[in-house]
């Protein structure tokens, strides 16, 4: 689920090395047995995609309720999925890193170490930031959320649990939800379920 196109060749050459021959890249035309619907279609990226087959086999069909999956990375990408299995659209913002990072270019804001998600008044620059930061991001999920109604909010990825423990709404931590994905998009493609599962 590469989001580096230009390092895919790299990568294949590499698993030659290790006899691995057969590489199976996933994008827009892989069959995931929901529908995602995006413009232009090729643009949506394939972490996105993962992450969504995880919500939707694990949540979404399960349940039978909406799902927000939420990867809490190097980006933040919101995604929602109906009860139906169809992407309904999202959100992309910068990360914890990336927004520590965009303002550490600003002569008086040194990139700061990035502390506990909180947002409140701080008196001092580095705890200023944290509290933006958080904020910032506390802000656009709990948004989202809202907007999606009765959908499960899921986290996923390595700043999960930190966000998780700021937000004032329920959610569901499953840091390797994208992990899962991936795994259920090889096993039914390799299988061949993804027609006995979805109809």
């Amino acid at each position: 689920a590469s989001v580096v196109p230009s390092k895919n060749s790299l990568i294949t050459s590499e698993l030659k090395k290790i006899n691995i021959e057969k590489v199976f890249w996933i994008d827009n035309r892989t069959n995931l047995g929901f529908k995602v619907i995006y413009d232009p279609q090729d643009a949506i990226g394939a972490d996105r995609l993962a992450l969504m087959s995880g919500a939707y086999y694990f949540y979404v069909a399960i349940n039978k309720k909406p799902a927000l999956a939420v990867s809490c990375g190097s980006a933040i990408t919101v995604n929602l999925i109906d009860e139906n299995g169809y992407f309904k659209g999202g959100a992309i913002l910068p990360g914890a890193m990336l927004m520590a990072n965009a303002l550490s270019n600003l002569e008086l804001l040194k990139q700061q170490k990035l502390e506990a998600f909180e947002s409140d008044f701080q008196y001092s620059t580095s705890k200023a930031i944290n509290s933006g930061i958080s904020a910032a991001i506390k802000g656009a999920i709990e948004t989202f959320a809202r907007r999606a109604e009765n959908a499960t909010l899921i986290l996923a990825g390595s700043y999960a649990l930190q966000i998780a423990q700021a937000l004032e709404m329920p959610c569901v931590v499953d840091i390797d939800l994208a992990l899962k994905g991936l795994a259920m998009i090889y096993l039914l493609e390799e299988a061949g379920f993804i027609q006995i599962l979805c109809g």
